[in-house]
């Protein structure tokens, strides 16, 4: 079994790592605002390379807990990083569902100008006419 710094340890790199993918859904809120493919394409391998490291870093700290899981520890400076863990988790998932709807209304407008542009004959399904407003709460 880890010691007790070595567990602070790992939860501070996974910190780290959180850090990074918030960073990362910045740049792909602020690529699917512009419409720069390149540079969400480039955010998206980002993200896949921080969380593979992530899966690796969880692993270590699962093995790094033992057998008795996560109560075995009850350092002071762990229980803060979990708390940091916590906070920084719910963060990524906040962001994650923001660039999910400005995906999804980037798409909606996409298919709304290409109705525009090429109507549709009565053949097929007719694309979407929702309202392009974003009227969600983000």
């Amino acid at each position: 079994m880890v010691e007790t710094h070595g567990l602070a340890s790992i939860l501070s790199k996974m910190a780290g790592v959180m850090d990074g993918l918030l960073e990362v859904f910045g740049r792909q809120q602020r690529a699917i605002v512009t419409g720069d493919i390149t540079q969400l394409e480039a955010s998206v391998r980002d993200q896949e390379e921080l969380a593979a490291e992530l899966a690796l870093l969880e692993r270590e700290r699962i093995g790094a807990a033992g057998p008795g899981g996560s109560g075995a520890f009850q350092d002071a400076e762990v229980e803060r990083l979990r708390s940091i863990l916590k906070e920084r988790a719910a963060k990524i998932a906040r962001e994650s569902e923001r660039n999910k709807l400005l995906l999804k209304r980037a798409l909606e407008v996409v298919q709304h100008e290409l109705g525009l542009v090429y109507p549709q004959t009565g053949y097929g399904r007719p694309l979407s006419q929702s309202s392009l407003v974003f009227d969600h709460r983000v």
